[in-house]
């Protein structure tokens, strides 16, 4: 078994040399027979090894727990730190069940192992119970990946060795443990996949049950590592950021796979609100519904989006798409900064723009930033201003070649909602700059440019 876990966890590069591994030490068979085989590898693998318990005081035997973990590290020489967390309080104050709650603290402790590899005692059982729980509450492709090997930080050796291996394991090294009775408690749906179905499956349905929805989970999660790469290809092509708002245009969109649709809109809405935690099937098929629809419509999401269809595609942001930003006309420091606030829906949202005006030095390089630009000082008429589109806007898409501000954003597909609230620098109606998108050929600096206006925005914070 020794042998069999070094191969799985070389196979998926769990640990290198140098590293600290940090085991999640619960004192039951599982996280006692990791904490083992870790011990005999560390040396021959170069790594660390340490050990963490979490008492979530919930048992009378948490206690006498803890003592058994500490006396065991210490009789293998291995530092064990006893995490004591406070679950019924913690759930009670968040509105979490118990399972919940425990789960959120334990990933709370892990976190403070900066830099360490946090090494958890999950095993083929553990992994086909988890598949089977996600298919009954519908989590979609993802929840039949199960359990990944690797993590971010944290490993699991165990998931190639099933439950049956790990106790003739702990038999054939006389290993002590504790058993938690709560792991027998059917009133939890895990316990009962684990009590109920998965024994059921192994005798009356096929043998080799459990391996073979482990094995399963494997594929499908091969799949979907397949399927996040070709839908970061399309999400780049598709959808447009333009501040805090996004938006999807339908003539790319039409040609998709509708795997790919719904996927590009959950992860457009995930990046919209910073969260996937309540953003359901329910959500995407909405917005589906409404890419689908008449022009002008929208609807309310999750976490205060608004999604809302225009003629081009979908905008999905937290303000209506009709809603007009409100902001004044501010003419540039050129030699300080100059702070703007756009109200949006009642929050006033912050930028400085900063420039200064210096002699061109042929050798100098310039600056290929998106929110850092140089323009031809000596080229610009009047006083710049800070503005919103106005009718008569143009700019130069090259030297020869003059082009209408709202032509542009046809041509660029920018979405009529968003037209109004994109910023300019202007210099009369001659556009200097819109930030995000380009500068008008007529300004850039060239071998006969005496004086550079650098222009740097920063900001975009809430008051």
């Amino acid at each position: 078994m020794i042998t069999k876990v070094k191969k799985y966890m070389k196979k998926h590069h769990m640990v290198h040399a140098g590293d600290k591994v940090v085991v999640g030490l619960s004192g039951g068979a599982d996280s006692v027979c990791l904490l083992f085989l870790l011990q005999r590898l560390r040396e021959e693998m170069g790594f660390s090894l340490e050990a963490v318990h979490i008492n979530h005081k919930l048992r009378e035997e948490a206690d006498s727990e803890a003592e058994f973990v500490k006396e065991l590290c210490g009789k293998w020489e291995i530092p064990c730190k006893v995490a004591e967390v406070d679950v019924k309080e913690y759930a009670a104050s968040r509105h979490l069940c118990i399972e919940e709650a425990a789960r959120a603290l334990r990933y709370q402790v892990f976190e403070e192992y900066e830099g360490a590899k946090i090494a958890l005692a999950h095993h083929e059982n553990d992994q086909a119970e988890t598949v089977l729980f996600h298919l009954f509450r519908g989590s979609g492709i993802r929840g039949l990946t199960g359990m990944r090997p690797v993590r971010d930080c944290y490993i699991r050796p165990l998931l190639c060795v099933n439950k049956e291996e790990i106790l003739e394991f702990i038999k054939e090294n006389h290993l002590k443990f504790v058993t938690d009775a709560s792991n027998f408690d059917t009133t939890y749906a895990r316990n009962k996949i684990r009590q109920d179905l998965l024994p059921v499956a192994e005798k009356e349905i096929c043998e080799g049950s459990v391996a073979h929805i482990a094995h399963s989970a494997e594929l499908v999660r091969e799949a979907v590592d397949f399927l996040d790469e070709k839908l970061k290809e399309e999400y780049k092509l598709i959808v447009q950021k333009h501040n805090c708002e996004y938006y999807i245009e339908k003539e790319k969109w039409k040609d998709l796979h509708p795997y790919l649709k719904s996927a590009i809109v959950y992860e457009t809405l995930a990046q919209a609100c910073g969260k996937r935690r309540d953003l359901s099937n329910a959500h995407v098929e909405s917005v589906l519904r409404l890419l689908k629809g008449q022009s002008g419509k929208q609807i309310i999401l999750p976490y205060g989006l608004t999604a809302a269809v225009d003629q081009y595609g979908l905008h999905i942001g937290k303000e209506s798409l009709k809603e007009e930003i409100s902001i004044e006309e501010f003419p540039l420091s050129l030699q300080g900064e100059t702070e703007i606030k756009e109200l949006r829906e009642g929050s006033l949202l912050r930028k400085i723009i900063r420039c200064r005006i210096f002699p061109y030095k042929k050798e100098a390089s310039i600056p290929n930033k998106t929110y850092t630009k140089w323009f031809d000082y000596d080229k610009i008429n009047n006083c710049p201003i800070v503005r919103t589109r106005h009718s008569g806007d143009y700019f130069y898409y090259s030297d020869a070649h003059r082009k209408k501000l709202k032509d542009y954003f046809v041509n660029e597909k920018v979405p009529v909602g968003m037209r109004n609230r994109i910023l300019v620098i202007a210099d009369g109606n001659h556009i200097i700059w819109i930030p995000g998108y380009r500068i008008s050929a007529f300004y850039k600096v060239t071998e006969e440019t005496k004086q550079v206006l650098e222009v740097t925005i920063f900001g975009g914070e809430k008051e």
